[in-house]
């Protein structure tokens, strides 16, 4: 007999109290003890309840659950866990001391939905169809999905694990009766289908689960008669009580199955959408949350529970409809809030638009699609979706469909698109009023590159805050109204007329066939500190950099052009706010100036940061380029420019370089133009460039070759990458099309085979003799002693609270509250390194964890640099 302890917990105790009682009770006269005392207590005020079991006691368990807890009491599950390292750690996760055997069973299935705790209803009546079932596992032997091979047919389905609940059902027969096993998966979105090829191939990271034993019932869908001929009322008393009907309508099955079949809550439901239509729908969105969440939750407890995490709705953003577009369904989420944008502000509902967010994923919901243009199906599907329109019910208006509108440069690479519908066009018109509404928004008919018509469109979609500042555009400088606006007493009071700021055109300062202010405008400082305050940013402290290394040594700062054109070339001005946020110091002497990603050792520039009494005053946190010499220093770093990127600046001891090498090129490409932009070639661009994983290619084969070639990152390879990464990056900006004949040649000769520190789990691997694969070891065996590091973040924290810009949380659902309006340098160190690692690091170890990313990222180009 086993003495083991294993740690148990018993489930849904709270849904039928008699339960819990029974169960203890049978539990301690079945196995002669009290342990399970601890039961009846617990189940009248919790819903679960943990104890420890010997492995004897854990077997029975689960073998005559049915039993224990009789037939009225299904809905109590029970689950446990064997041992600590049953459940994946950071540690263990992803290790497999040696190959699993690959394996198949025999088994019967069927669709269907959970309608309660302890009900599994069959869809297909009559159709528990025998198949073979396989693991499919990845070449580390980590188990990757479930193959269901239906016998003497071509077609399989394949279930990635990902898209399964993280609860599973387990229900053993009984043996008297020769029962069998079943196992219910509770899916979150929809299976692959694929189709045996002619030469017998198919053509077409793995979550925790839990497994619960229960005694559910499996009943046909054909006892009960209201799916039969299912009916839904749709009728609804606003726009946002039909809007949250139809959000619950996509789930499907989660939700229809429930509601038909349980009158009372239709009554229920029908009362209270009479009531407030706000009301309503944050009770709709409740309830659309808890079926997320829940396969089983019963419908009626939306009206009896007590969770107060319900969303409600901002008074201060706007509430737009939100859609995720899969392959084969359309889902409607809960709103989407959102501070706006300036097309917002423009076509509102006040004048006849409505606005709609589009979301274009996989079939989970959460993936982005890829391999779009493989798969002439999907292409059109989403073809037909950017041309013809989506169309959603509304009670002021019979039927409103919605037309693309545009994107900026950040939602088309996260596939993300703002629709418009102008409510009061008929159909045939509507297109054609959003094409005009798109045009108008600036001067865009002299525009005859694609790429350039959506980036410049994307402008007014970027999230944004208005100023109710106007500007007035003059042909000429205005001089004396600059002058009063900017330097006037406050005393002096303007009328409205005055007030309008003026705008004016300016020459860019070009040489060489190189542009010195690509992206850059002047503004004023008075006009600065007008546009700063309305927004709610703290003028005087603009401090971007949230890395904890030396911050007196290094910063992450915004490019600008020299506008007093006082800098020398191979100069630069540098003016930070210390952490004490008193006093400004002024950079002098060398300073070592480059952008991530660095693909290149000359990217790193040296250059002398030197004092401009001029700049002073109103120049802070931002490094100031010259606008004279042969060439300008954010051209030869990645062939940047200023319109807002940001580099990583180093004027500490510590770090030194000895030999710059000389930077690349980085030719602009010749944009492509076309004879008129129209809405059909528009369409064919995005989905040209929906699924574009080419920088991501070039960068992964970059990486390998730096690892392996002699020369490293000087290599001949690794050089032409470097350019058509930068190319390839503006590719977006000048529609250009990388050709990647000679990239997927390079691939196939270097990347058989990948360096650990890479962690391509599913890719043959190899251990790396590099810094990084060096740095990579060490942090692998590091633990870390965290009492040491207990309060390193707070000061950071605390400093940082303050200029943090909330402008936007950019995907505006409860999937992503962790979002926050973090500096890309923050964000890609922090998931490099935990990439990197196989160890949980806890927030208090953030100090150690950014100093070793800086490194893994910089030390690779400039290893064969420094002495």
């Amino acid at each position: 007999m086993s003495t083991e302890k294993v740690l148990c917990c018993f489930k849904n105790l709270t849904i039928d109290r008699n339960g819990s009682t029974i169960l203890a009770r049978n539990l301690n006269n079945l196995l002669n003890t009290t342990t399970f005392d601890i039961l009846e207590k617990h189940g009248s005020n919790n819903s679960t309840c943990e104890l420890e079991c010997t492995r004897d006691e854990v077997d029975f368990i689960q073998r005559h659950l049915g039993e224990l807890v009789t037939r009225d009491h299904r809905s109590i599950w029970f689950t446990y866990k064997a041992k600590p390292t049953d459940e994946p750690s950071e540690n263990n996760r992803n290790y497999f001391p040696r190959p699993l055997p690959h394996k198949s069973w025999t088994a019967l299935y069927n669709f269907g939905a959970m309608l309660s705790y302890d009900i599994f209803i069959d869809h297909i009546k009559n159709n528990r169809s025998p198949v073979s079932i396989k693991i499919d596992r990845d070449i580390r032997g980590r188990p990757k999905s479930l193959i269901l091979q239906t016998k003497h047919t071509e077609y399989r389905m394949i279930f990635d694990f990902n898209s399964f609940h993280t609860d599973i059902l387990v229900k053993y027969g009984e043996e008297k009766k020769n029962e069998s096993v079943q196992i219910v998966f509770m899916l979150q979105g929809l299976p692959e289908i694929q189709r045996k090829s002619n030469d017998g191939s198919y053509i077409s990271s793995i979550k925790s689960f839990v497994i619960n034993y229960a005694d559910f019932q499996n009943v046909p869908s054909s006892h009960y008669n209201q799916l039969q001929s299912p009916r839904f009322n749709t009728h609804a008393s606003s726009d946002l009580a039909h809007y949250a009907i139809e959000m619950l309508r996509s789930l499907g099955y989660l939700f229809l199955d429930k509601y038909l079949i349980y009158e009372k809550f239709q009554h229920i439901l029908n009362l209270d959408r009479e009531q407030s239509p706000k009301d309503f729908y944050e009770l709709c969105f409740k309830l659309w949350d808890k079926l997320k969440k829940n396969h089983c939750y019963s419908l009626e407890d939306i009206f009896n529970d007590d969770d107060k995490s319900n969303r409600k709705l901002s008074k201060t953003r706007y509430q737009i409809p939100h859609f995720i577009i899969t392959p084969l369904r359309n889902l409607i989420q809960p709103m989407h809030e959102t501070i706006g944008h300036r097309a917002m502000r423009q076509y509102t509902s006040e004048k006849g638009f409505q606005w709609m967010l589009v979301y274009i994923r996989d079939e989970d919901g959460l993936k982005k699609i890829n391999d779009i243009n493989n798969n002439r199906e999907l292409r059109e599907r989403y073809k037909n979706l950017l041309q013809e329109g989506i169309c959603l019910g509304s009670y002021s208006f019979e039927q409103l469909t919605y037309y693309y509108f545009g994107s900026s440069g950040s939602q088309m690479k996260k596939q993300e698109f703002w629709f418009m519908s102008p409510v009061n066009e008929s159909a045939t018109n509507a297109a054609s009023k959003v094409n005009e509404a798109r045009t108008i928004l600036g001067d865009l008919k002299k525009i005859r590159n694609v790429a350039t018509y959506i980036a410049r469109v994307g402008l007014y979609l970027s999230s944004s805050k208005s100023t109710d500042i106007q500007l007035k555009y003059n042909d000429e400088p205005c001089w004396w109204q600059f002058l009063l606006n900017n330097f006037a007493p406050k005393w002096v009071k303007f009328s409205s007329d005055q007030t309008k700021y003026p705008a004016h055109l300016i020459e860019d300062i070009e040489c060489n066939g190189y542009c010195f202010t690509d992206g850059v405008g002047l503004i004023s400082l008075g006009l600065a500190r007008k546009v700063a305050t309305s927004i709610g940013i703290r003028f005087n402290f603009l401090c971007r950099n949230r890395i904890p290394l030396p911050v007196d040594e290094a910063r992450y700062l915004f490019g600008i052009a020299d506008e007093t054109n006082s800098l020398k070339e191979g100069q630069c001005f540098i003016q930070y706010q210390k952490m004490n946020r008193k006093t400004y110091e002024v950079v002098t002497g060398e300073v070592l100036v480059t952008k991530n990603p660095c693909l290149y050792p000359g990217d790193i520039r040296r250059l002398q940061a030197v004092d401009i009494p001029a700049l002073r005053p109103f120049i802070r946190d931002c490094i100031v380029f010259p606008v004279r010499g042969s060439r300008p220093h954010s051209n030869e770093i990645s062939g940047s420019d200023l319109d807002g990127d940001q580099y990583w600046v180093y004027w500490g001891k510590d770090l030194t370089i000895n030999e710059i090498i000389p930077p690349l090129s980085y030719t602009p490409a010749t944009k492509k133009t076309v004879p008129s932009v129209t809405p059909d070639v528009i369409v064919n661009h995005i989905l040209d460039t929906m699924d574009n994983q080419t920088t991501g290619i070039i960068s992964n084969t970059h990486s390998v070759i730096a690892d392996r070639a002699v020369d490293g990152t000087k290599s001949t390879d690794c050089k032409f990458l470097a350019d058509v990464f930068a190319r390839a990056i503006d590719s977006i900006k000048t529609g250009e099309e990388i050709h990647m004949k000679k990239v997927l040649e390079l691939r196939e000769k270097w990347c058989k085979e990948y360096p650990s520190w890479m962690m391509k789990n599913n890719k043959p691997k190899y251990k790396s003799e590099s810094i990084n694969g060096y740095l990579f070891e060490k942090v692998q065996n590091l633990r870390i002693e965290g009492r040491a590091y207990k309060n390193i973040h707070k000061k950071y924290d605390r400093i940082n609270a303050e200029t943090r810009i909330d402008m936007e949380r950019e995907n505006g659902n409860d999937d992503t509250n962790e979002q926050r309006s973090l500096i890309y340098i923050t964000r890609f160190i922090s998931n490099t390194l935990h990439r990197m690692s196989r160890i949980h690091f806890h927030r208090q170890f953030l100090f150690l964890k950014l100093s070793l990313a800086f490194l893994l990222i910089f030390i690779f180009v400039l290893y064969s640099l420094i002495e």
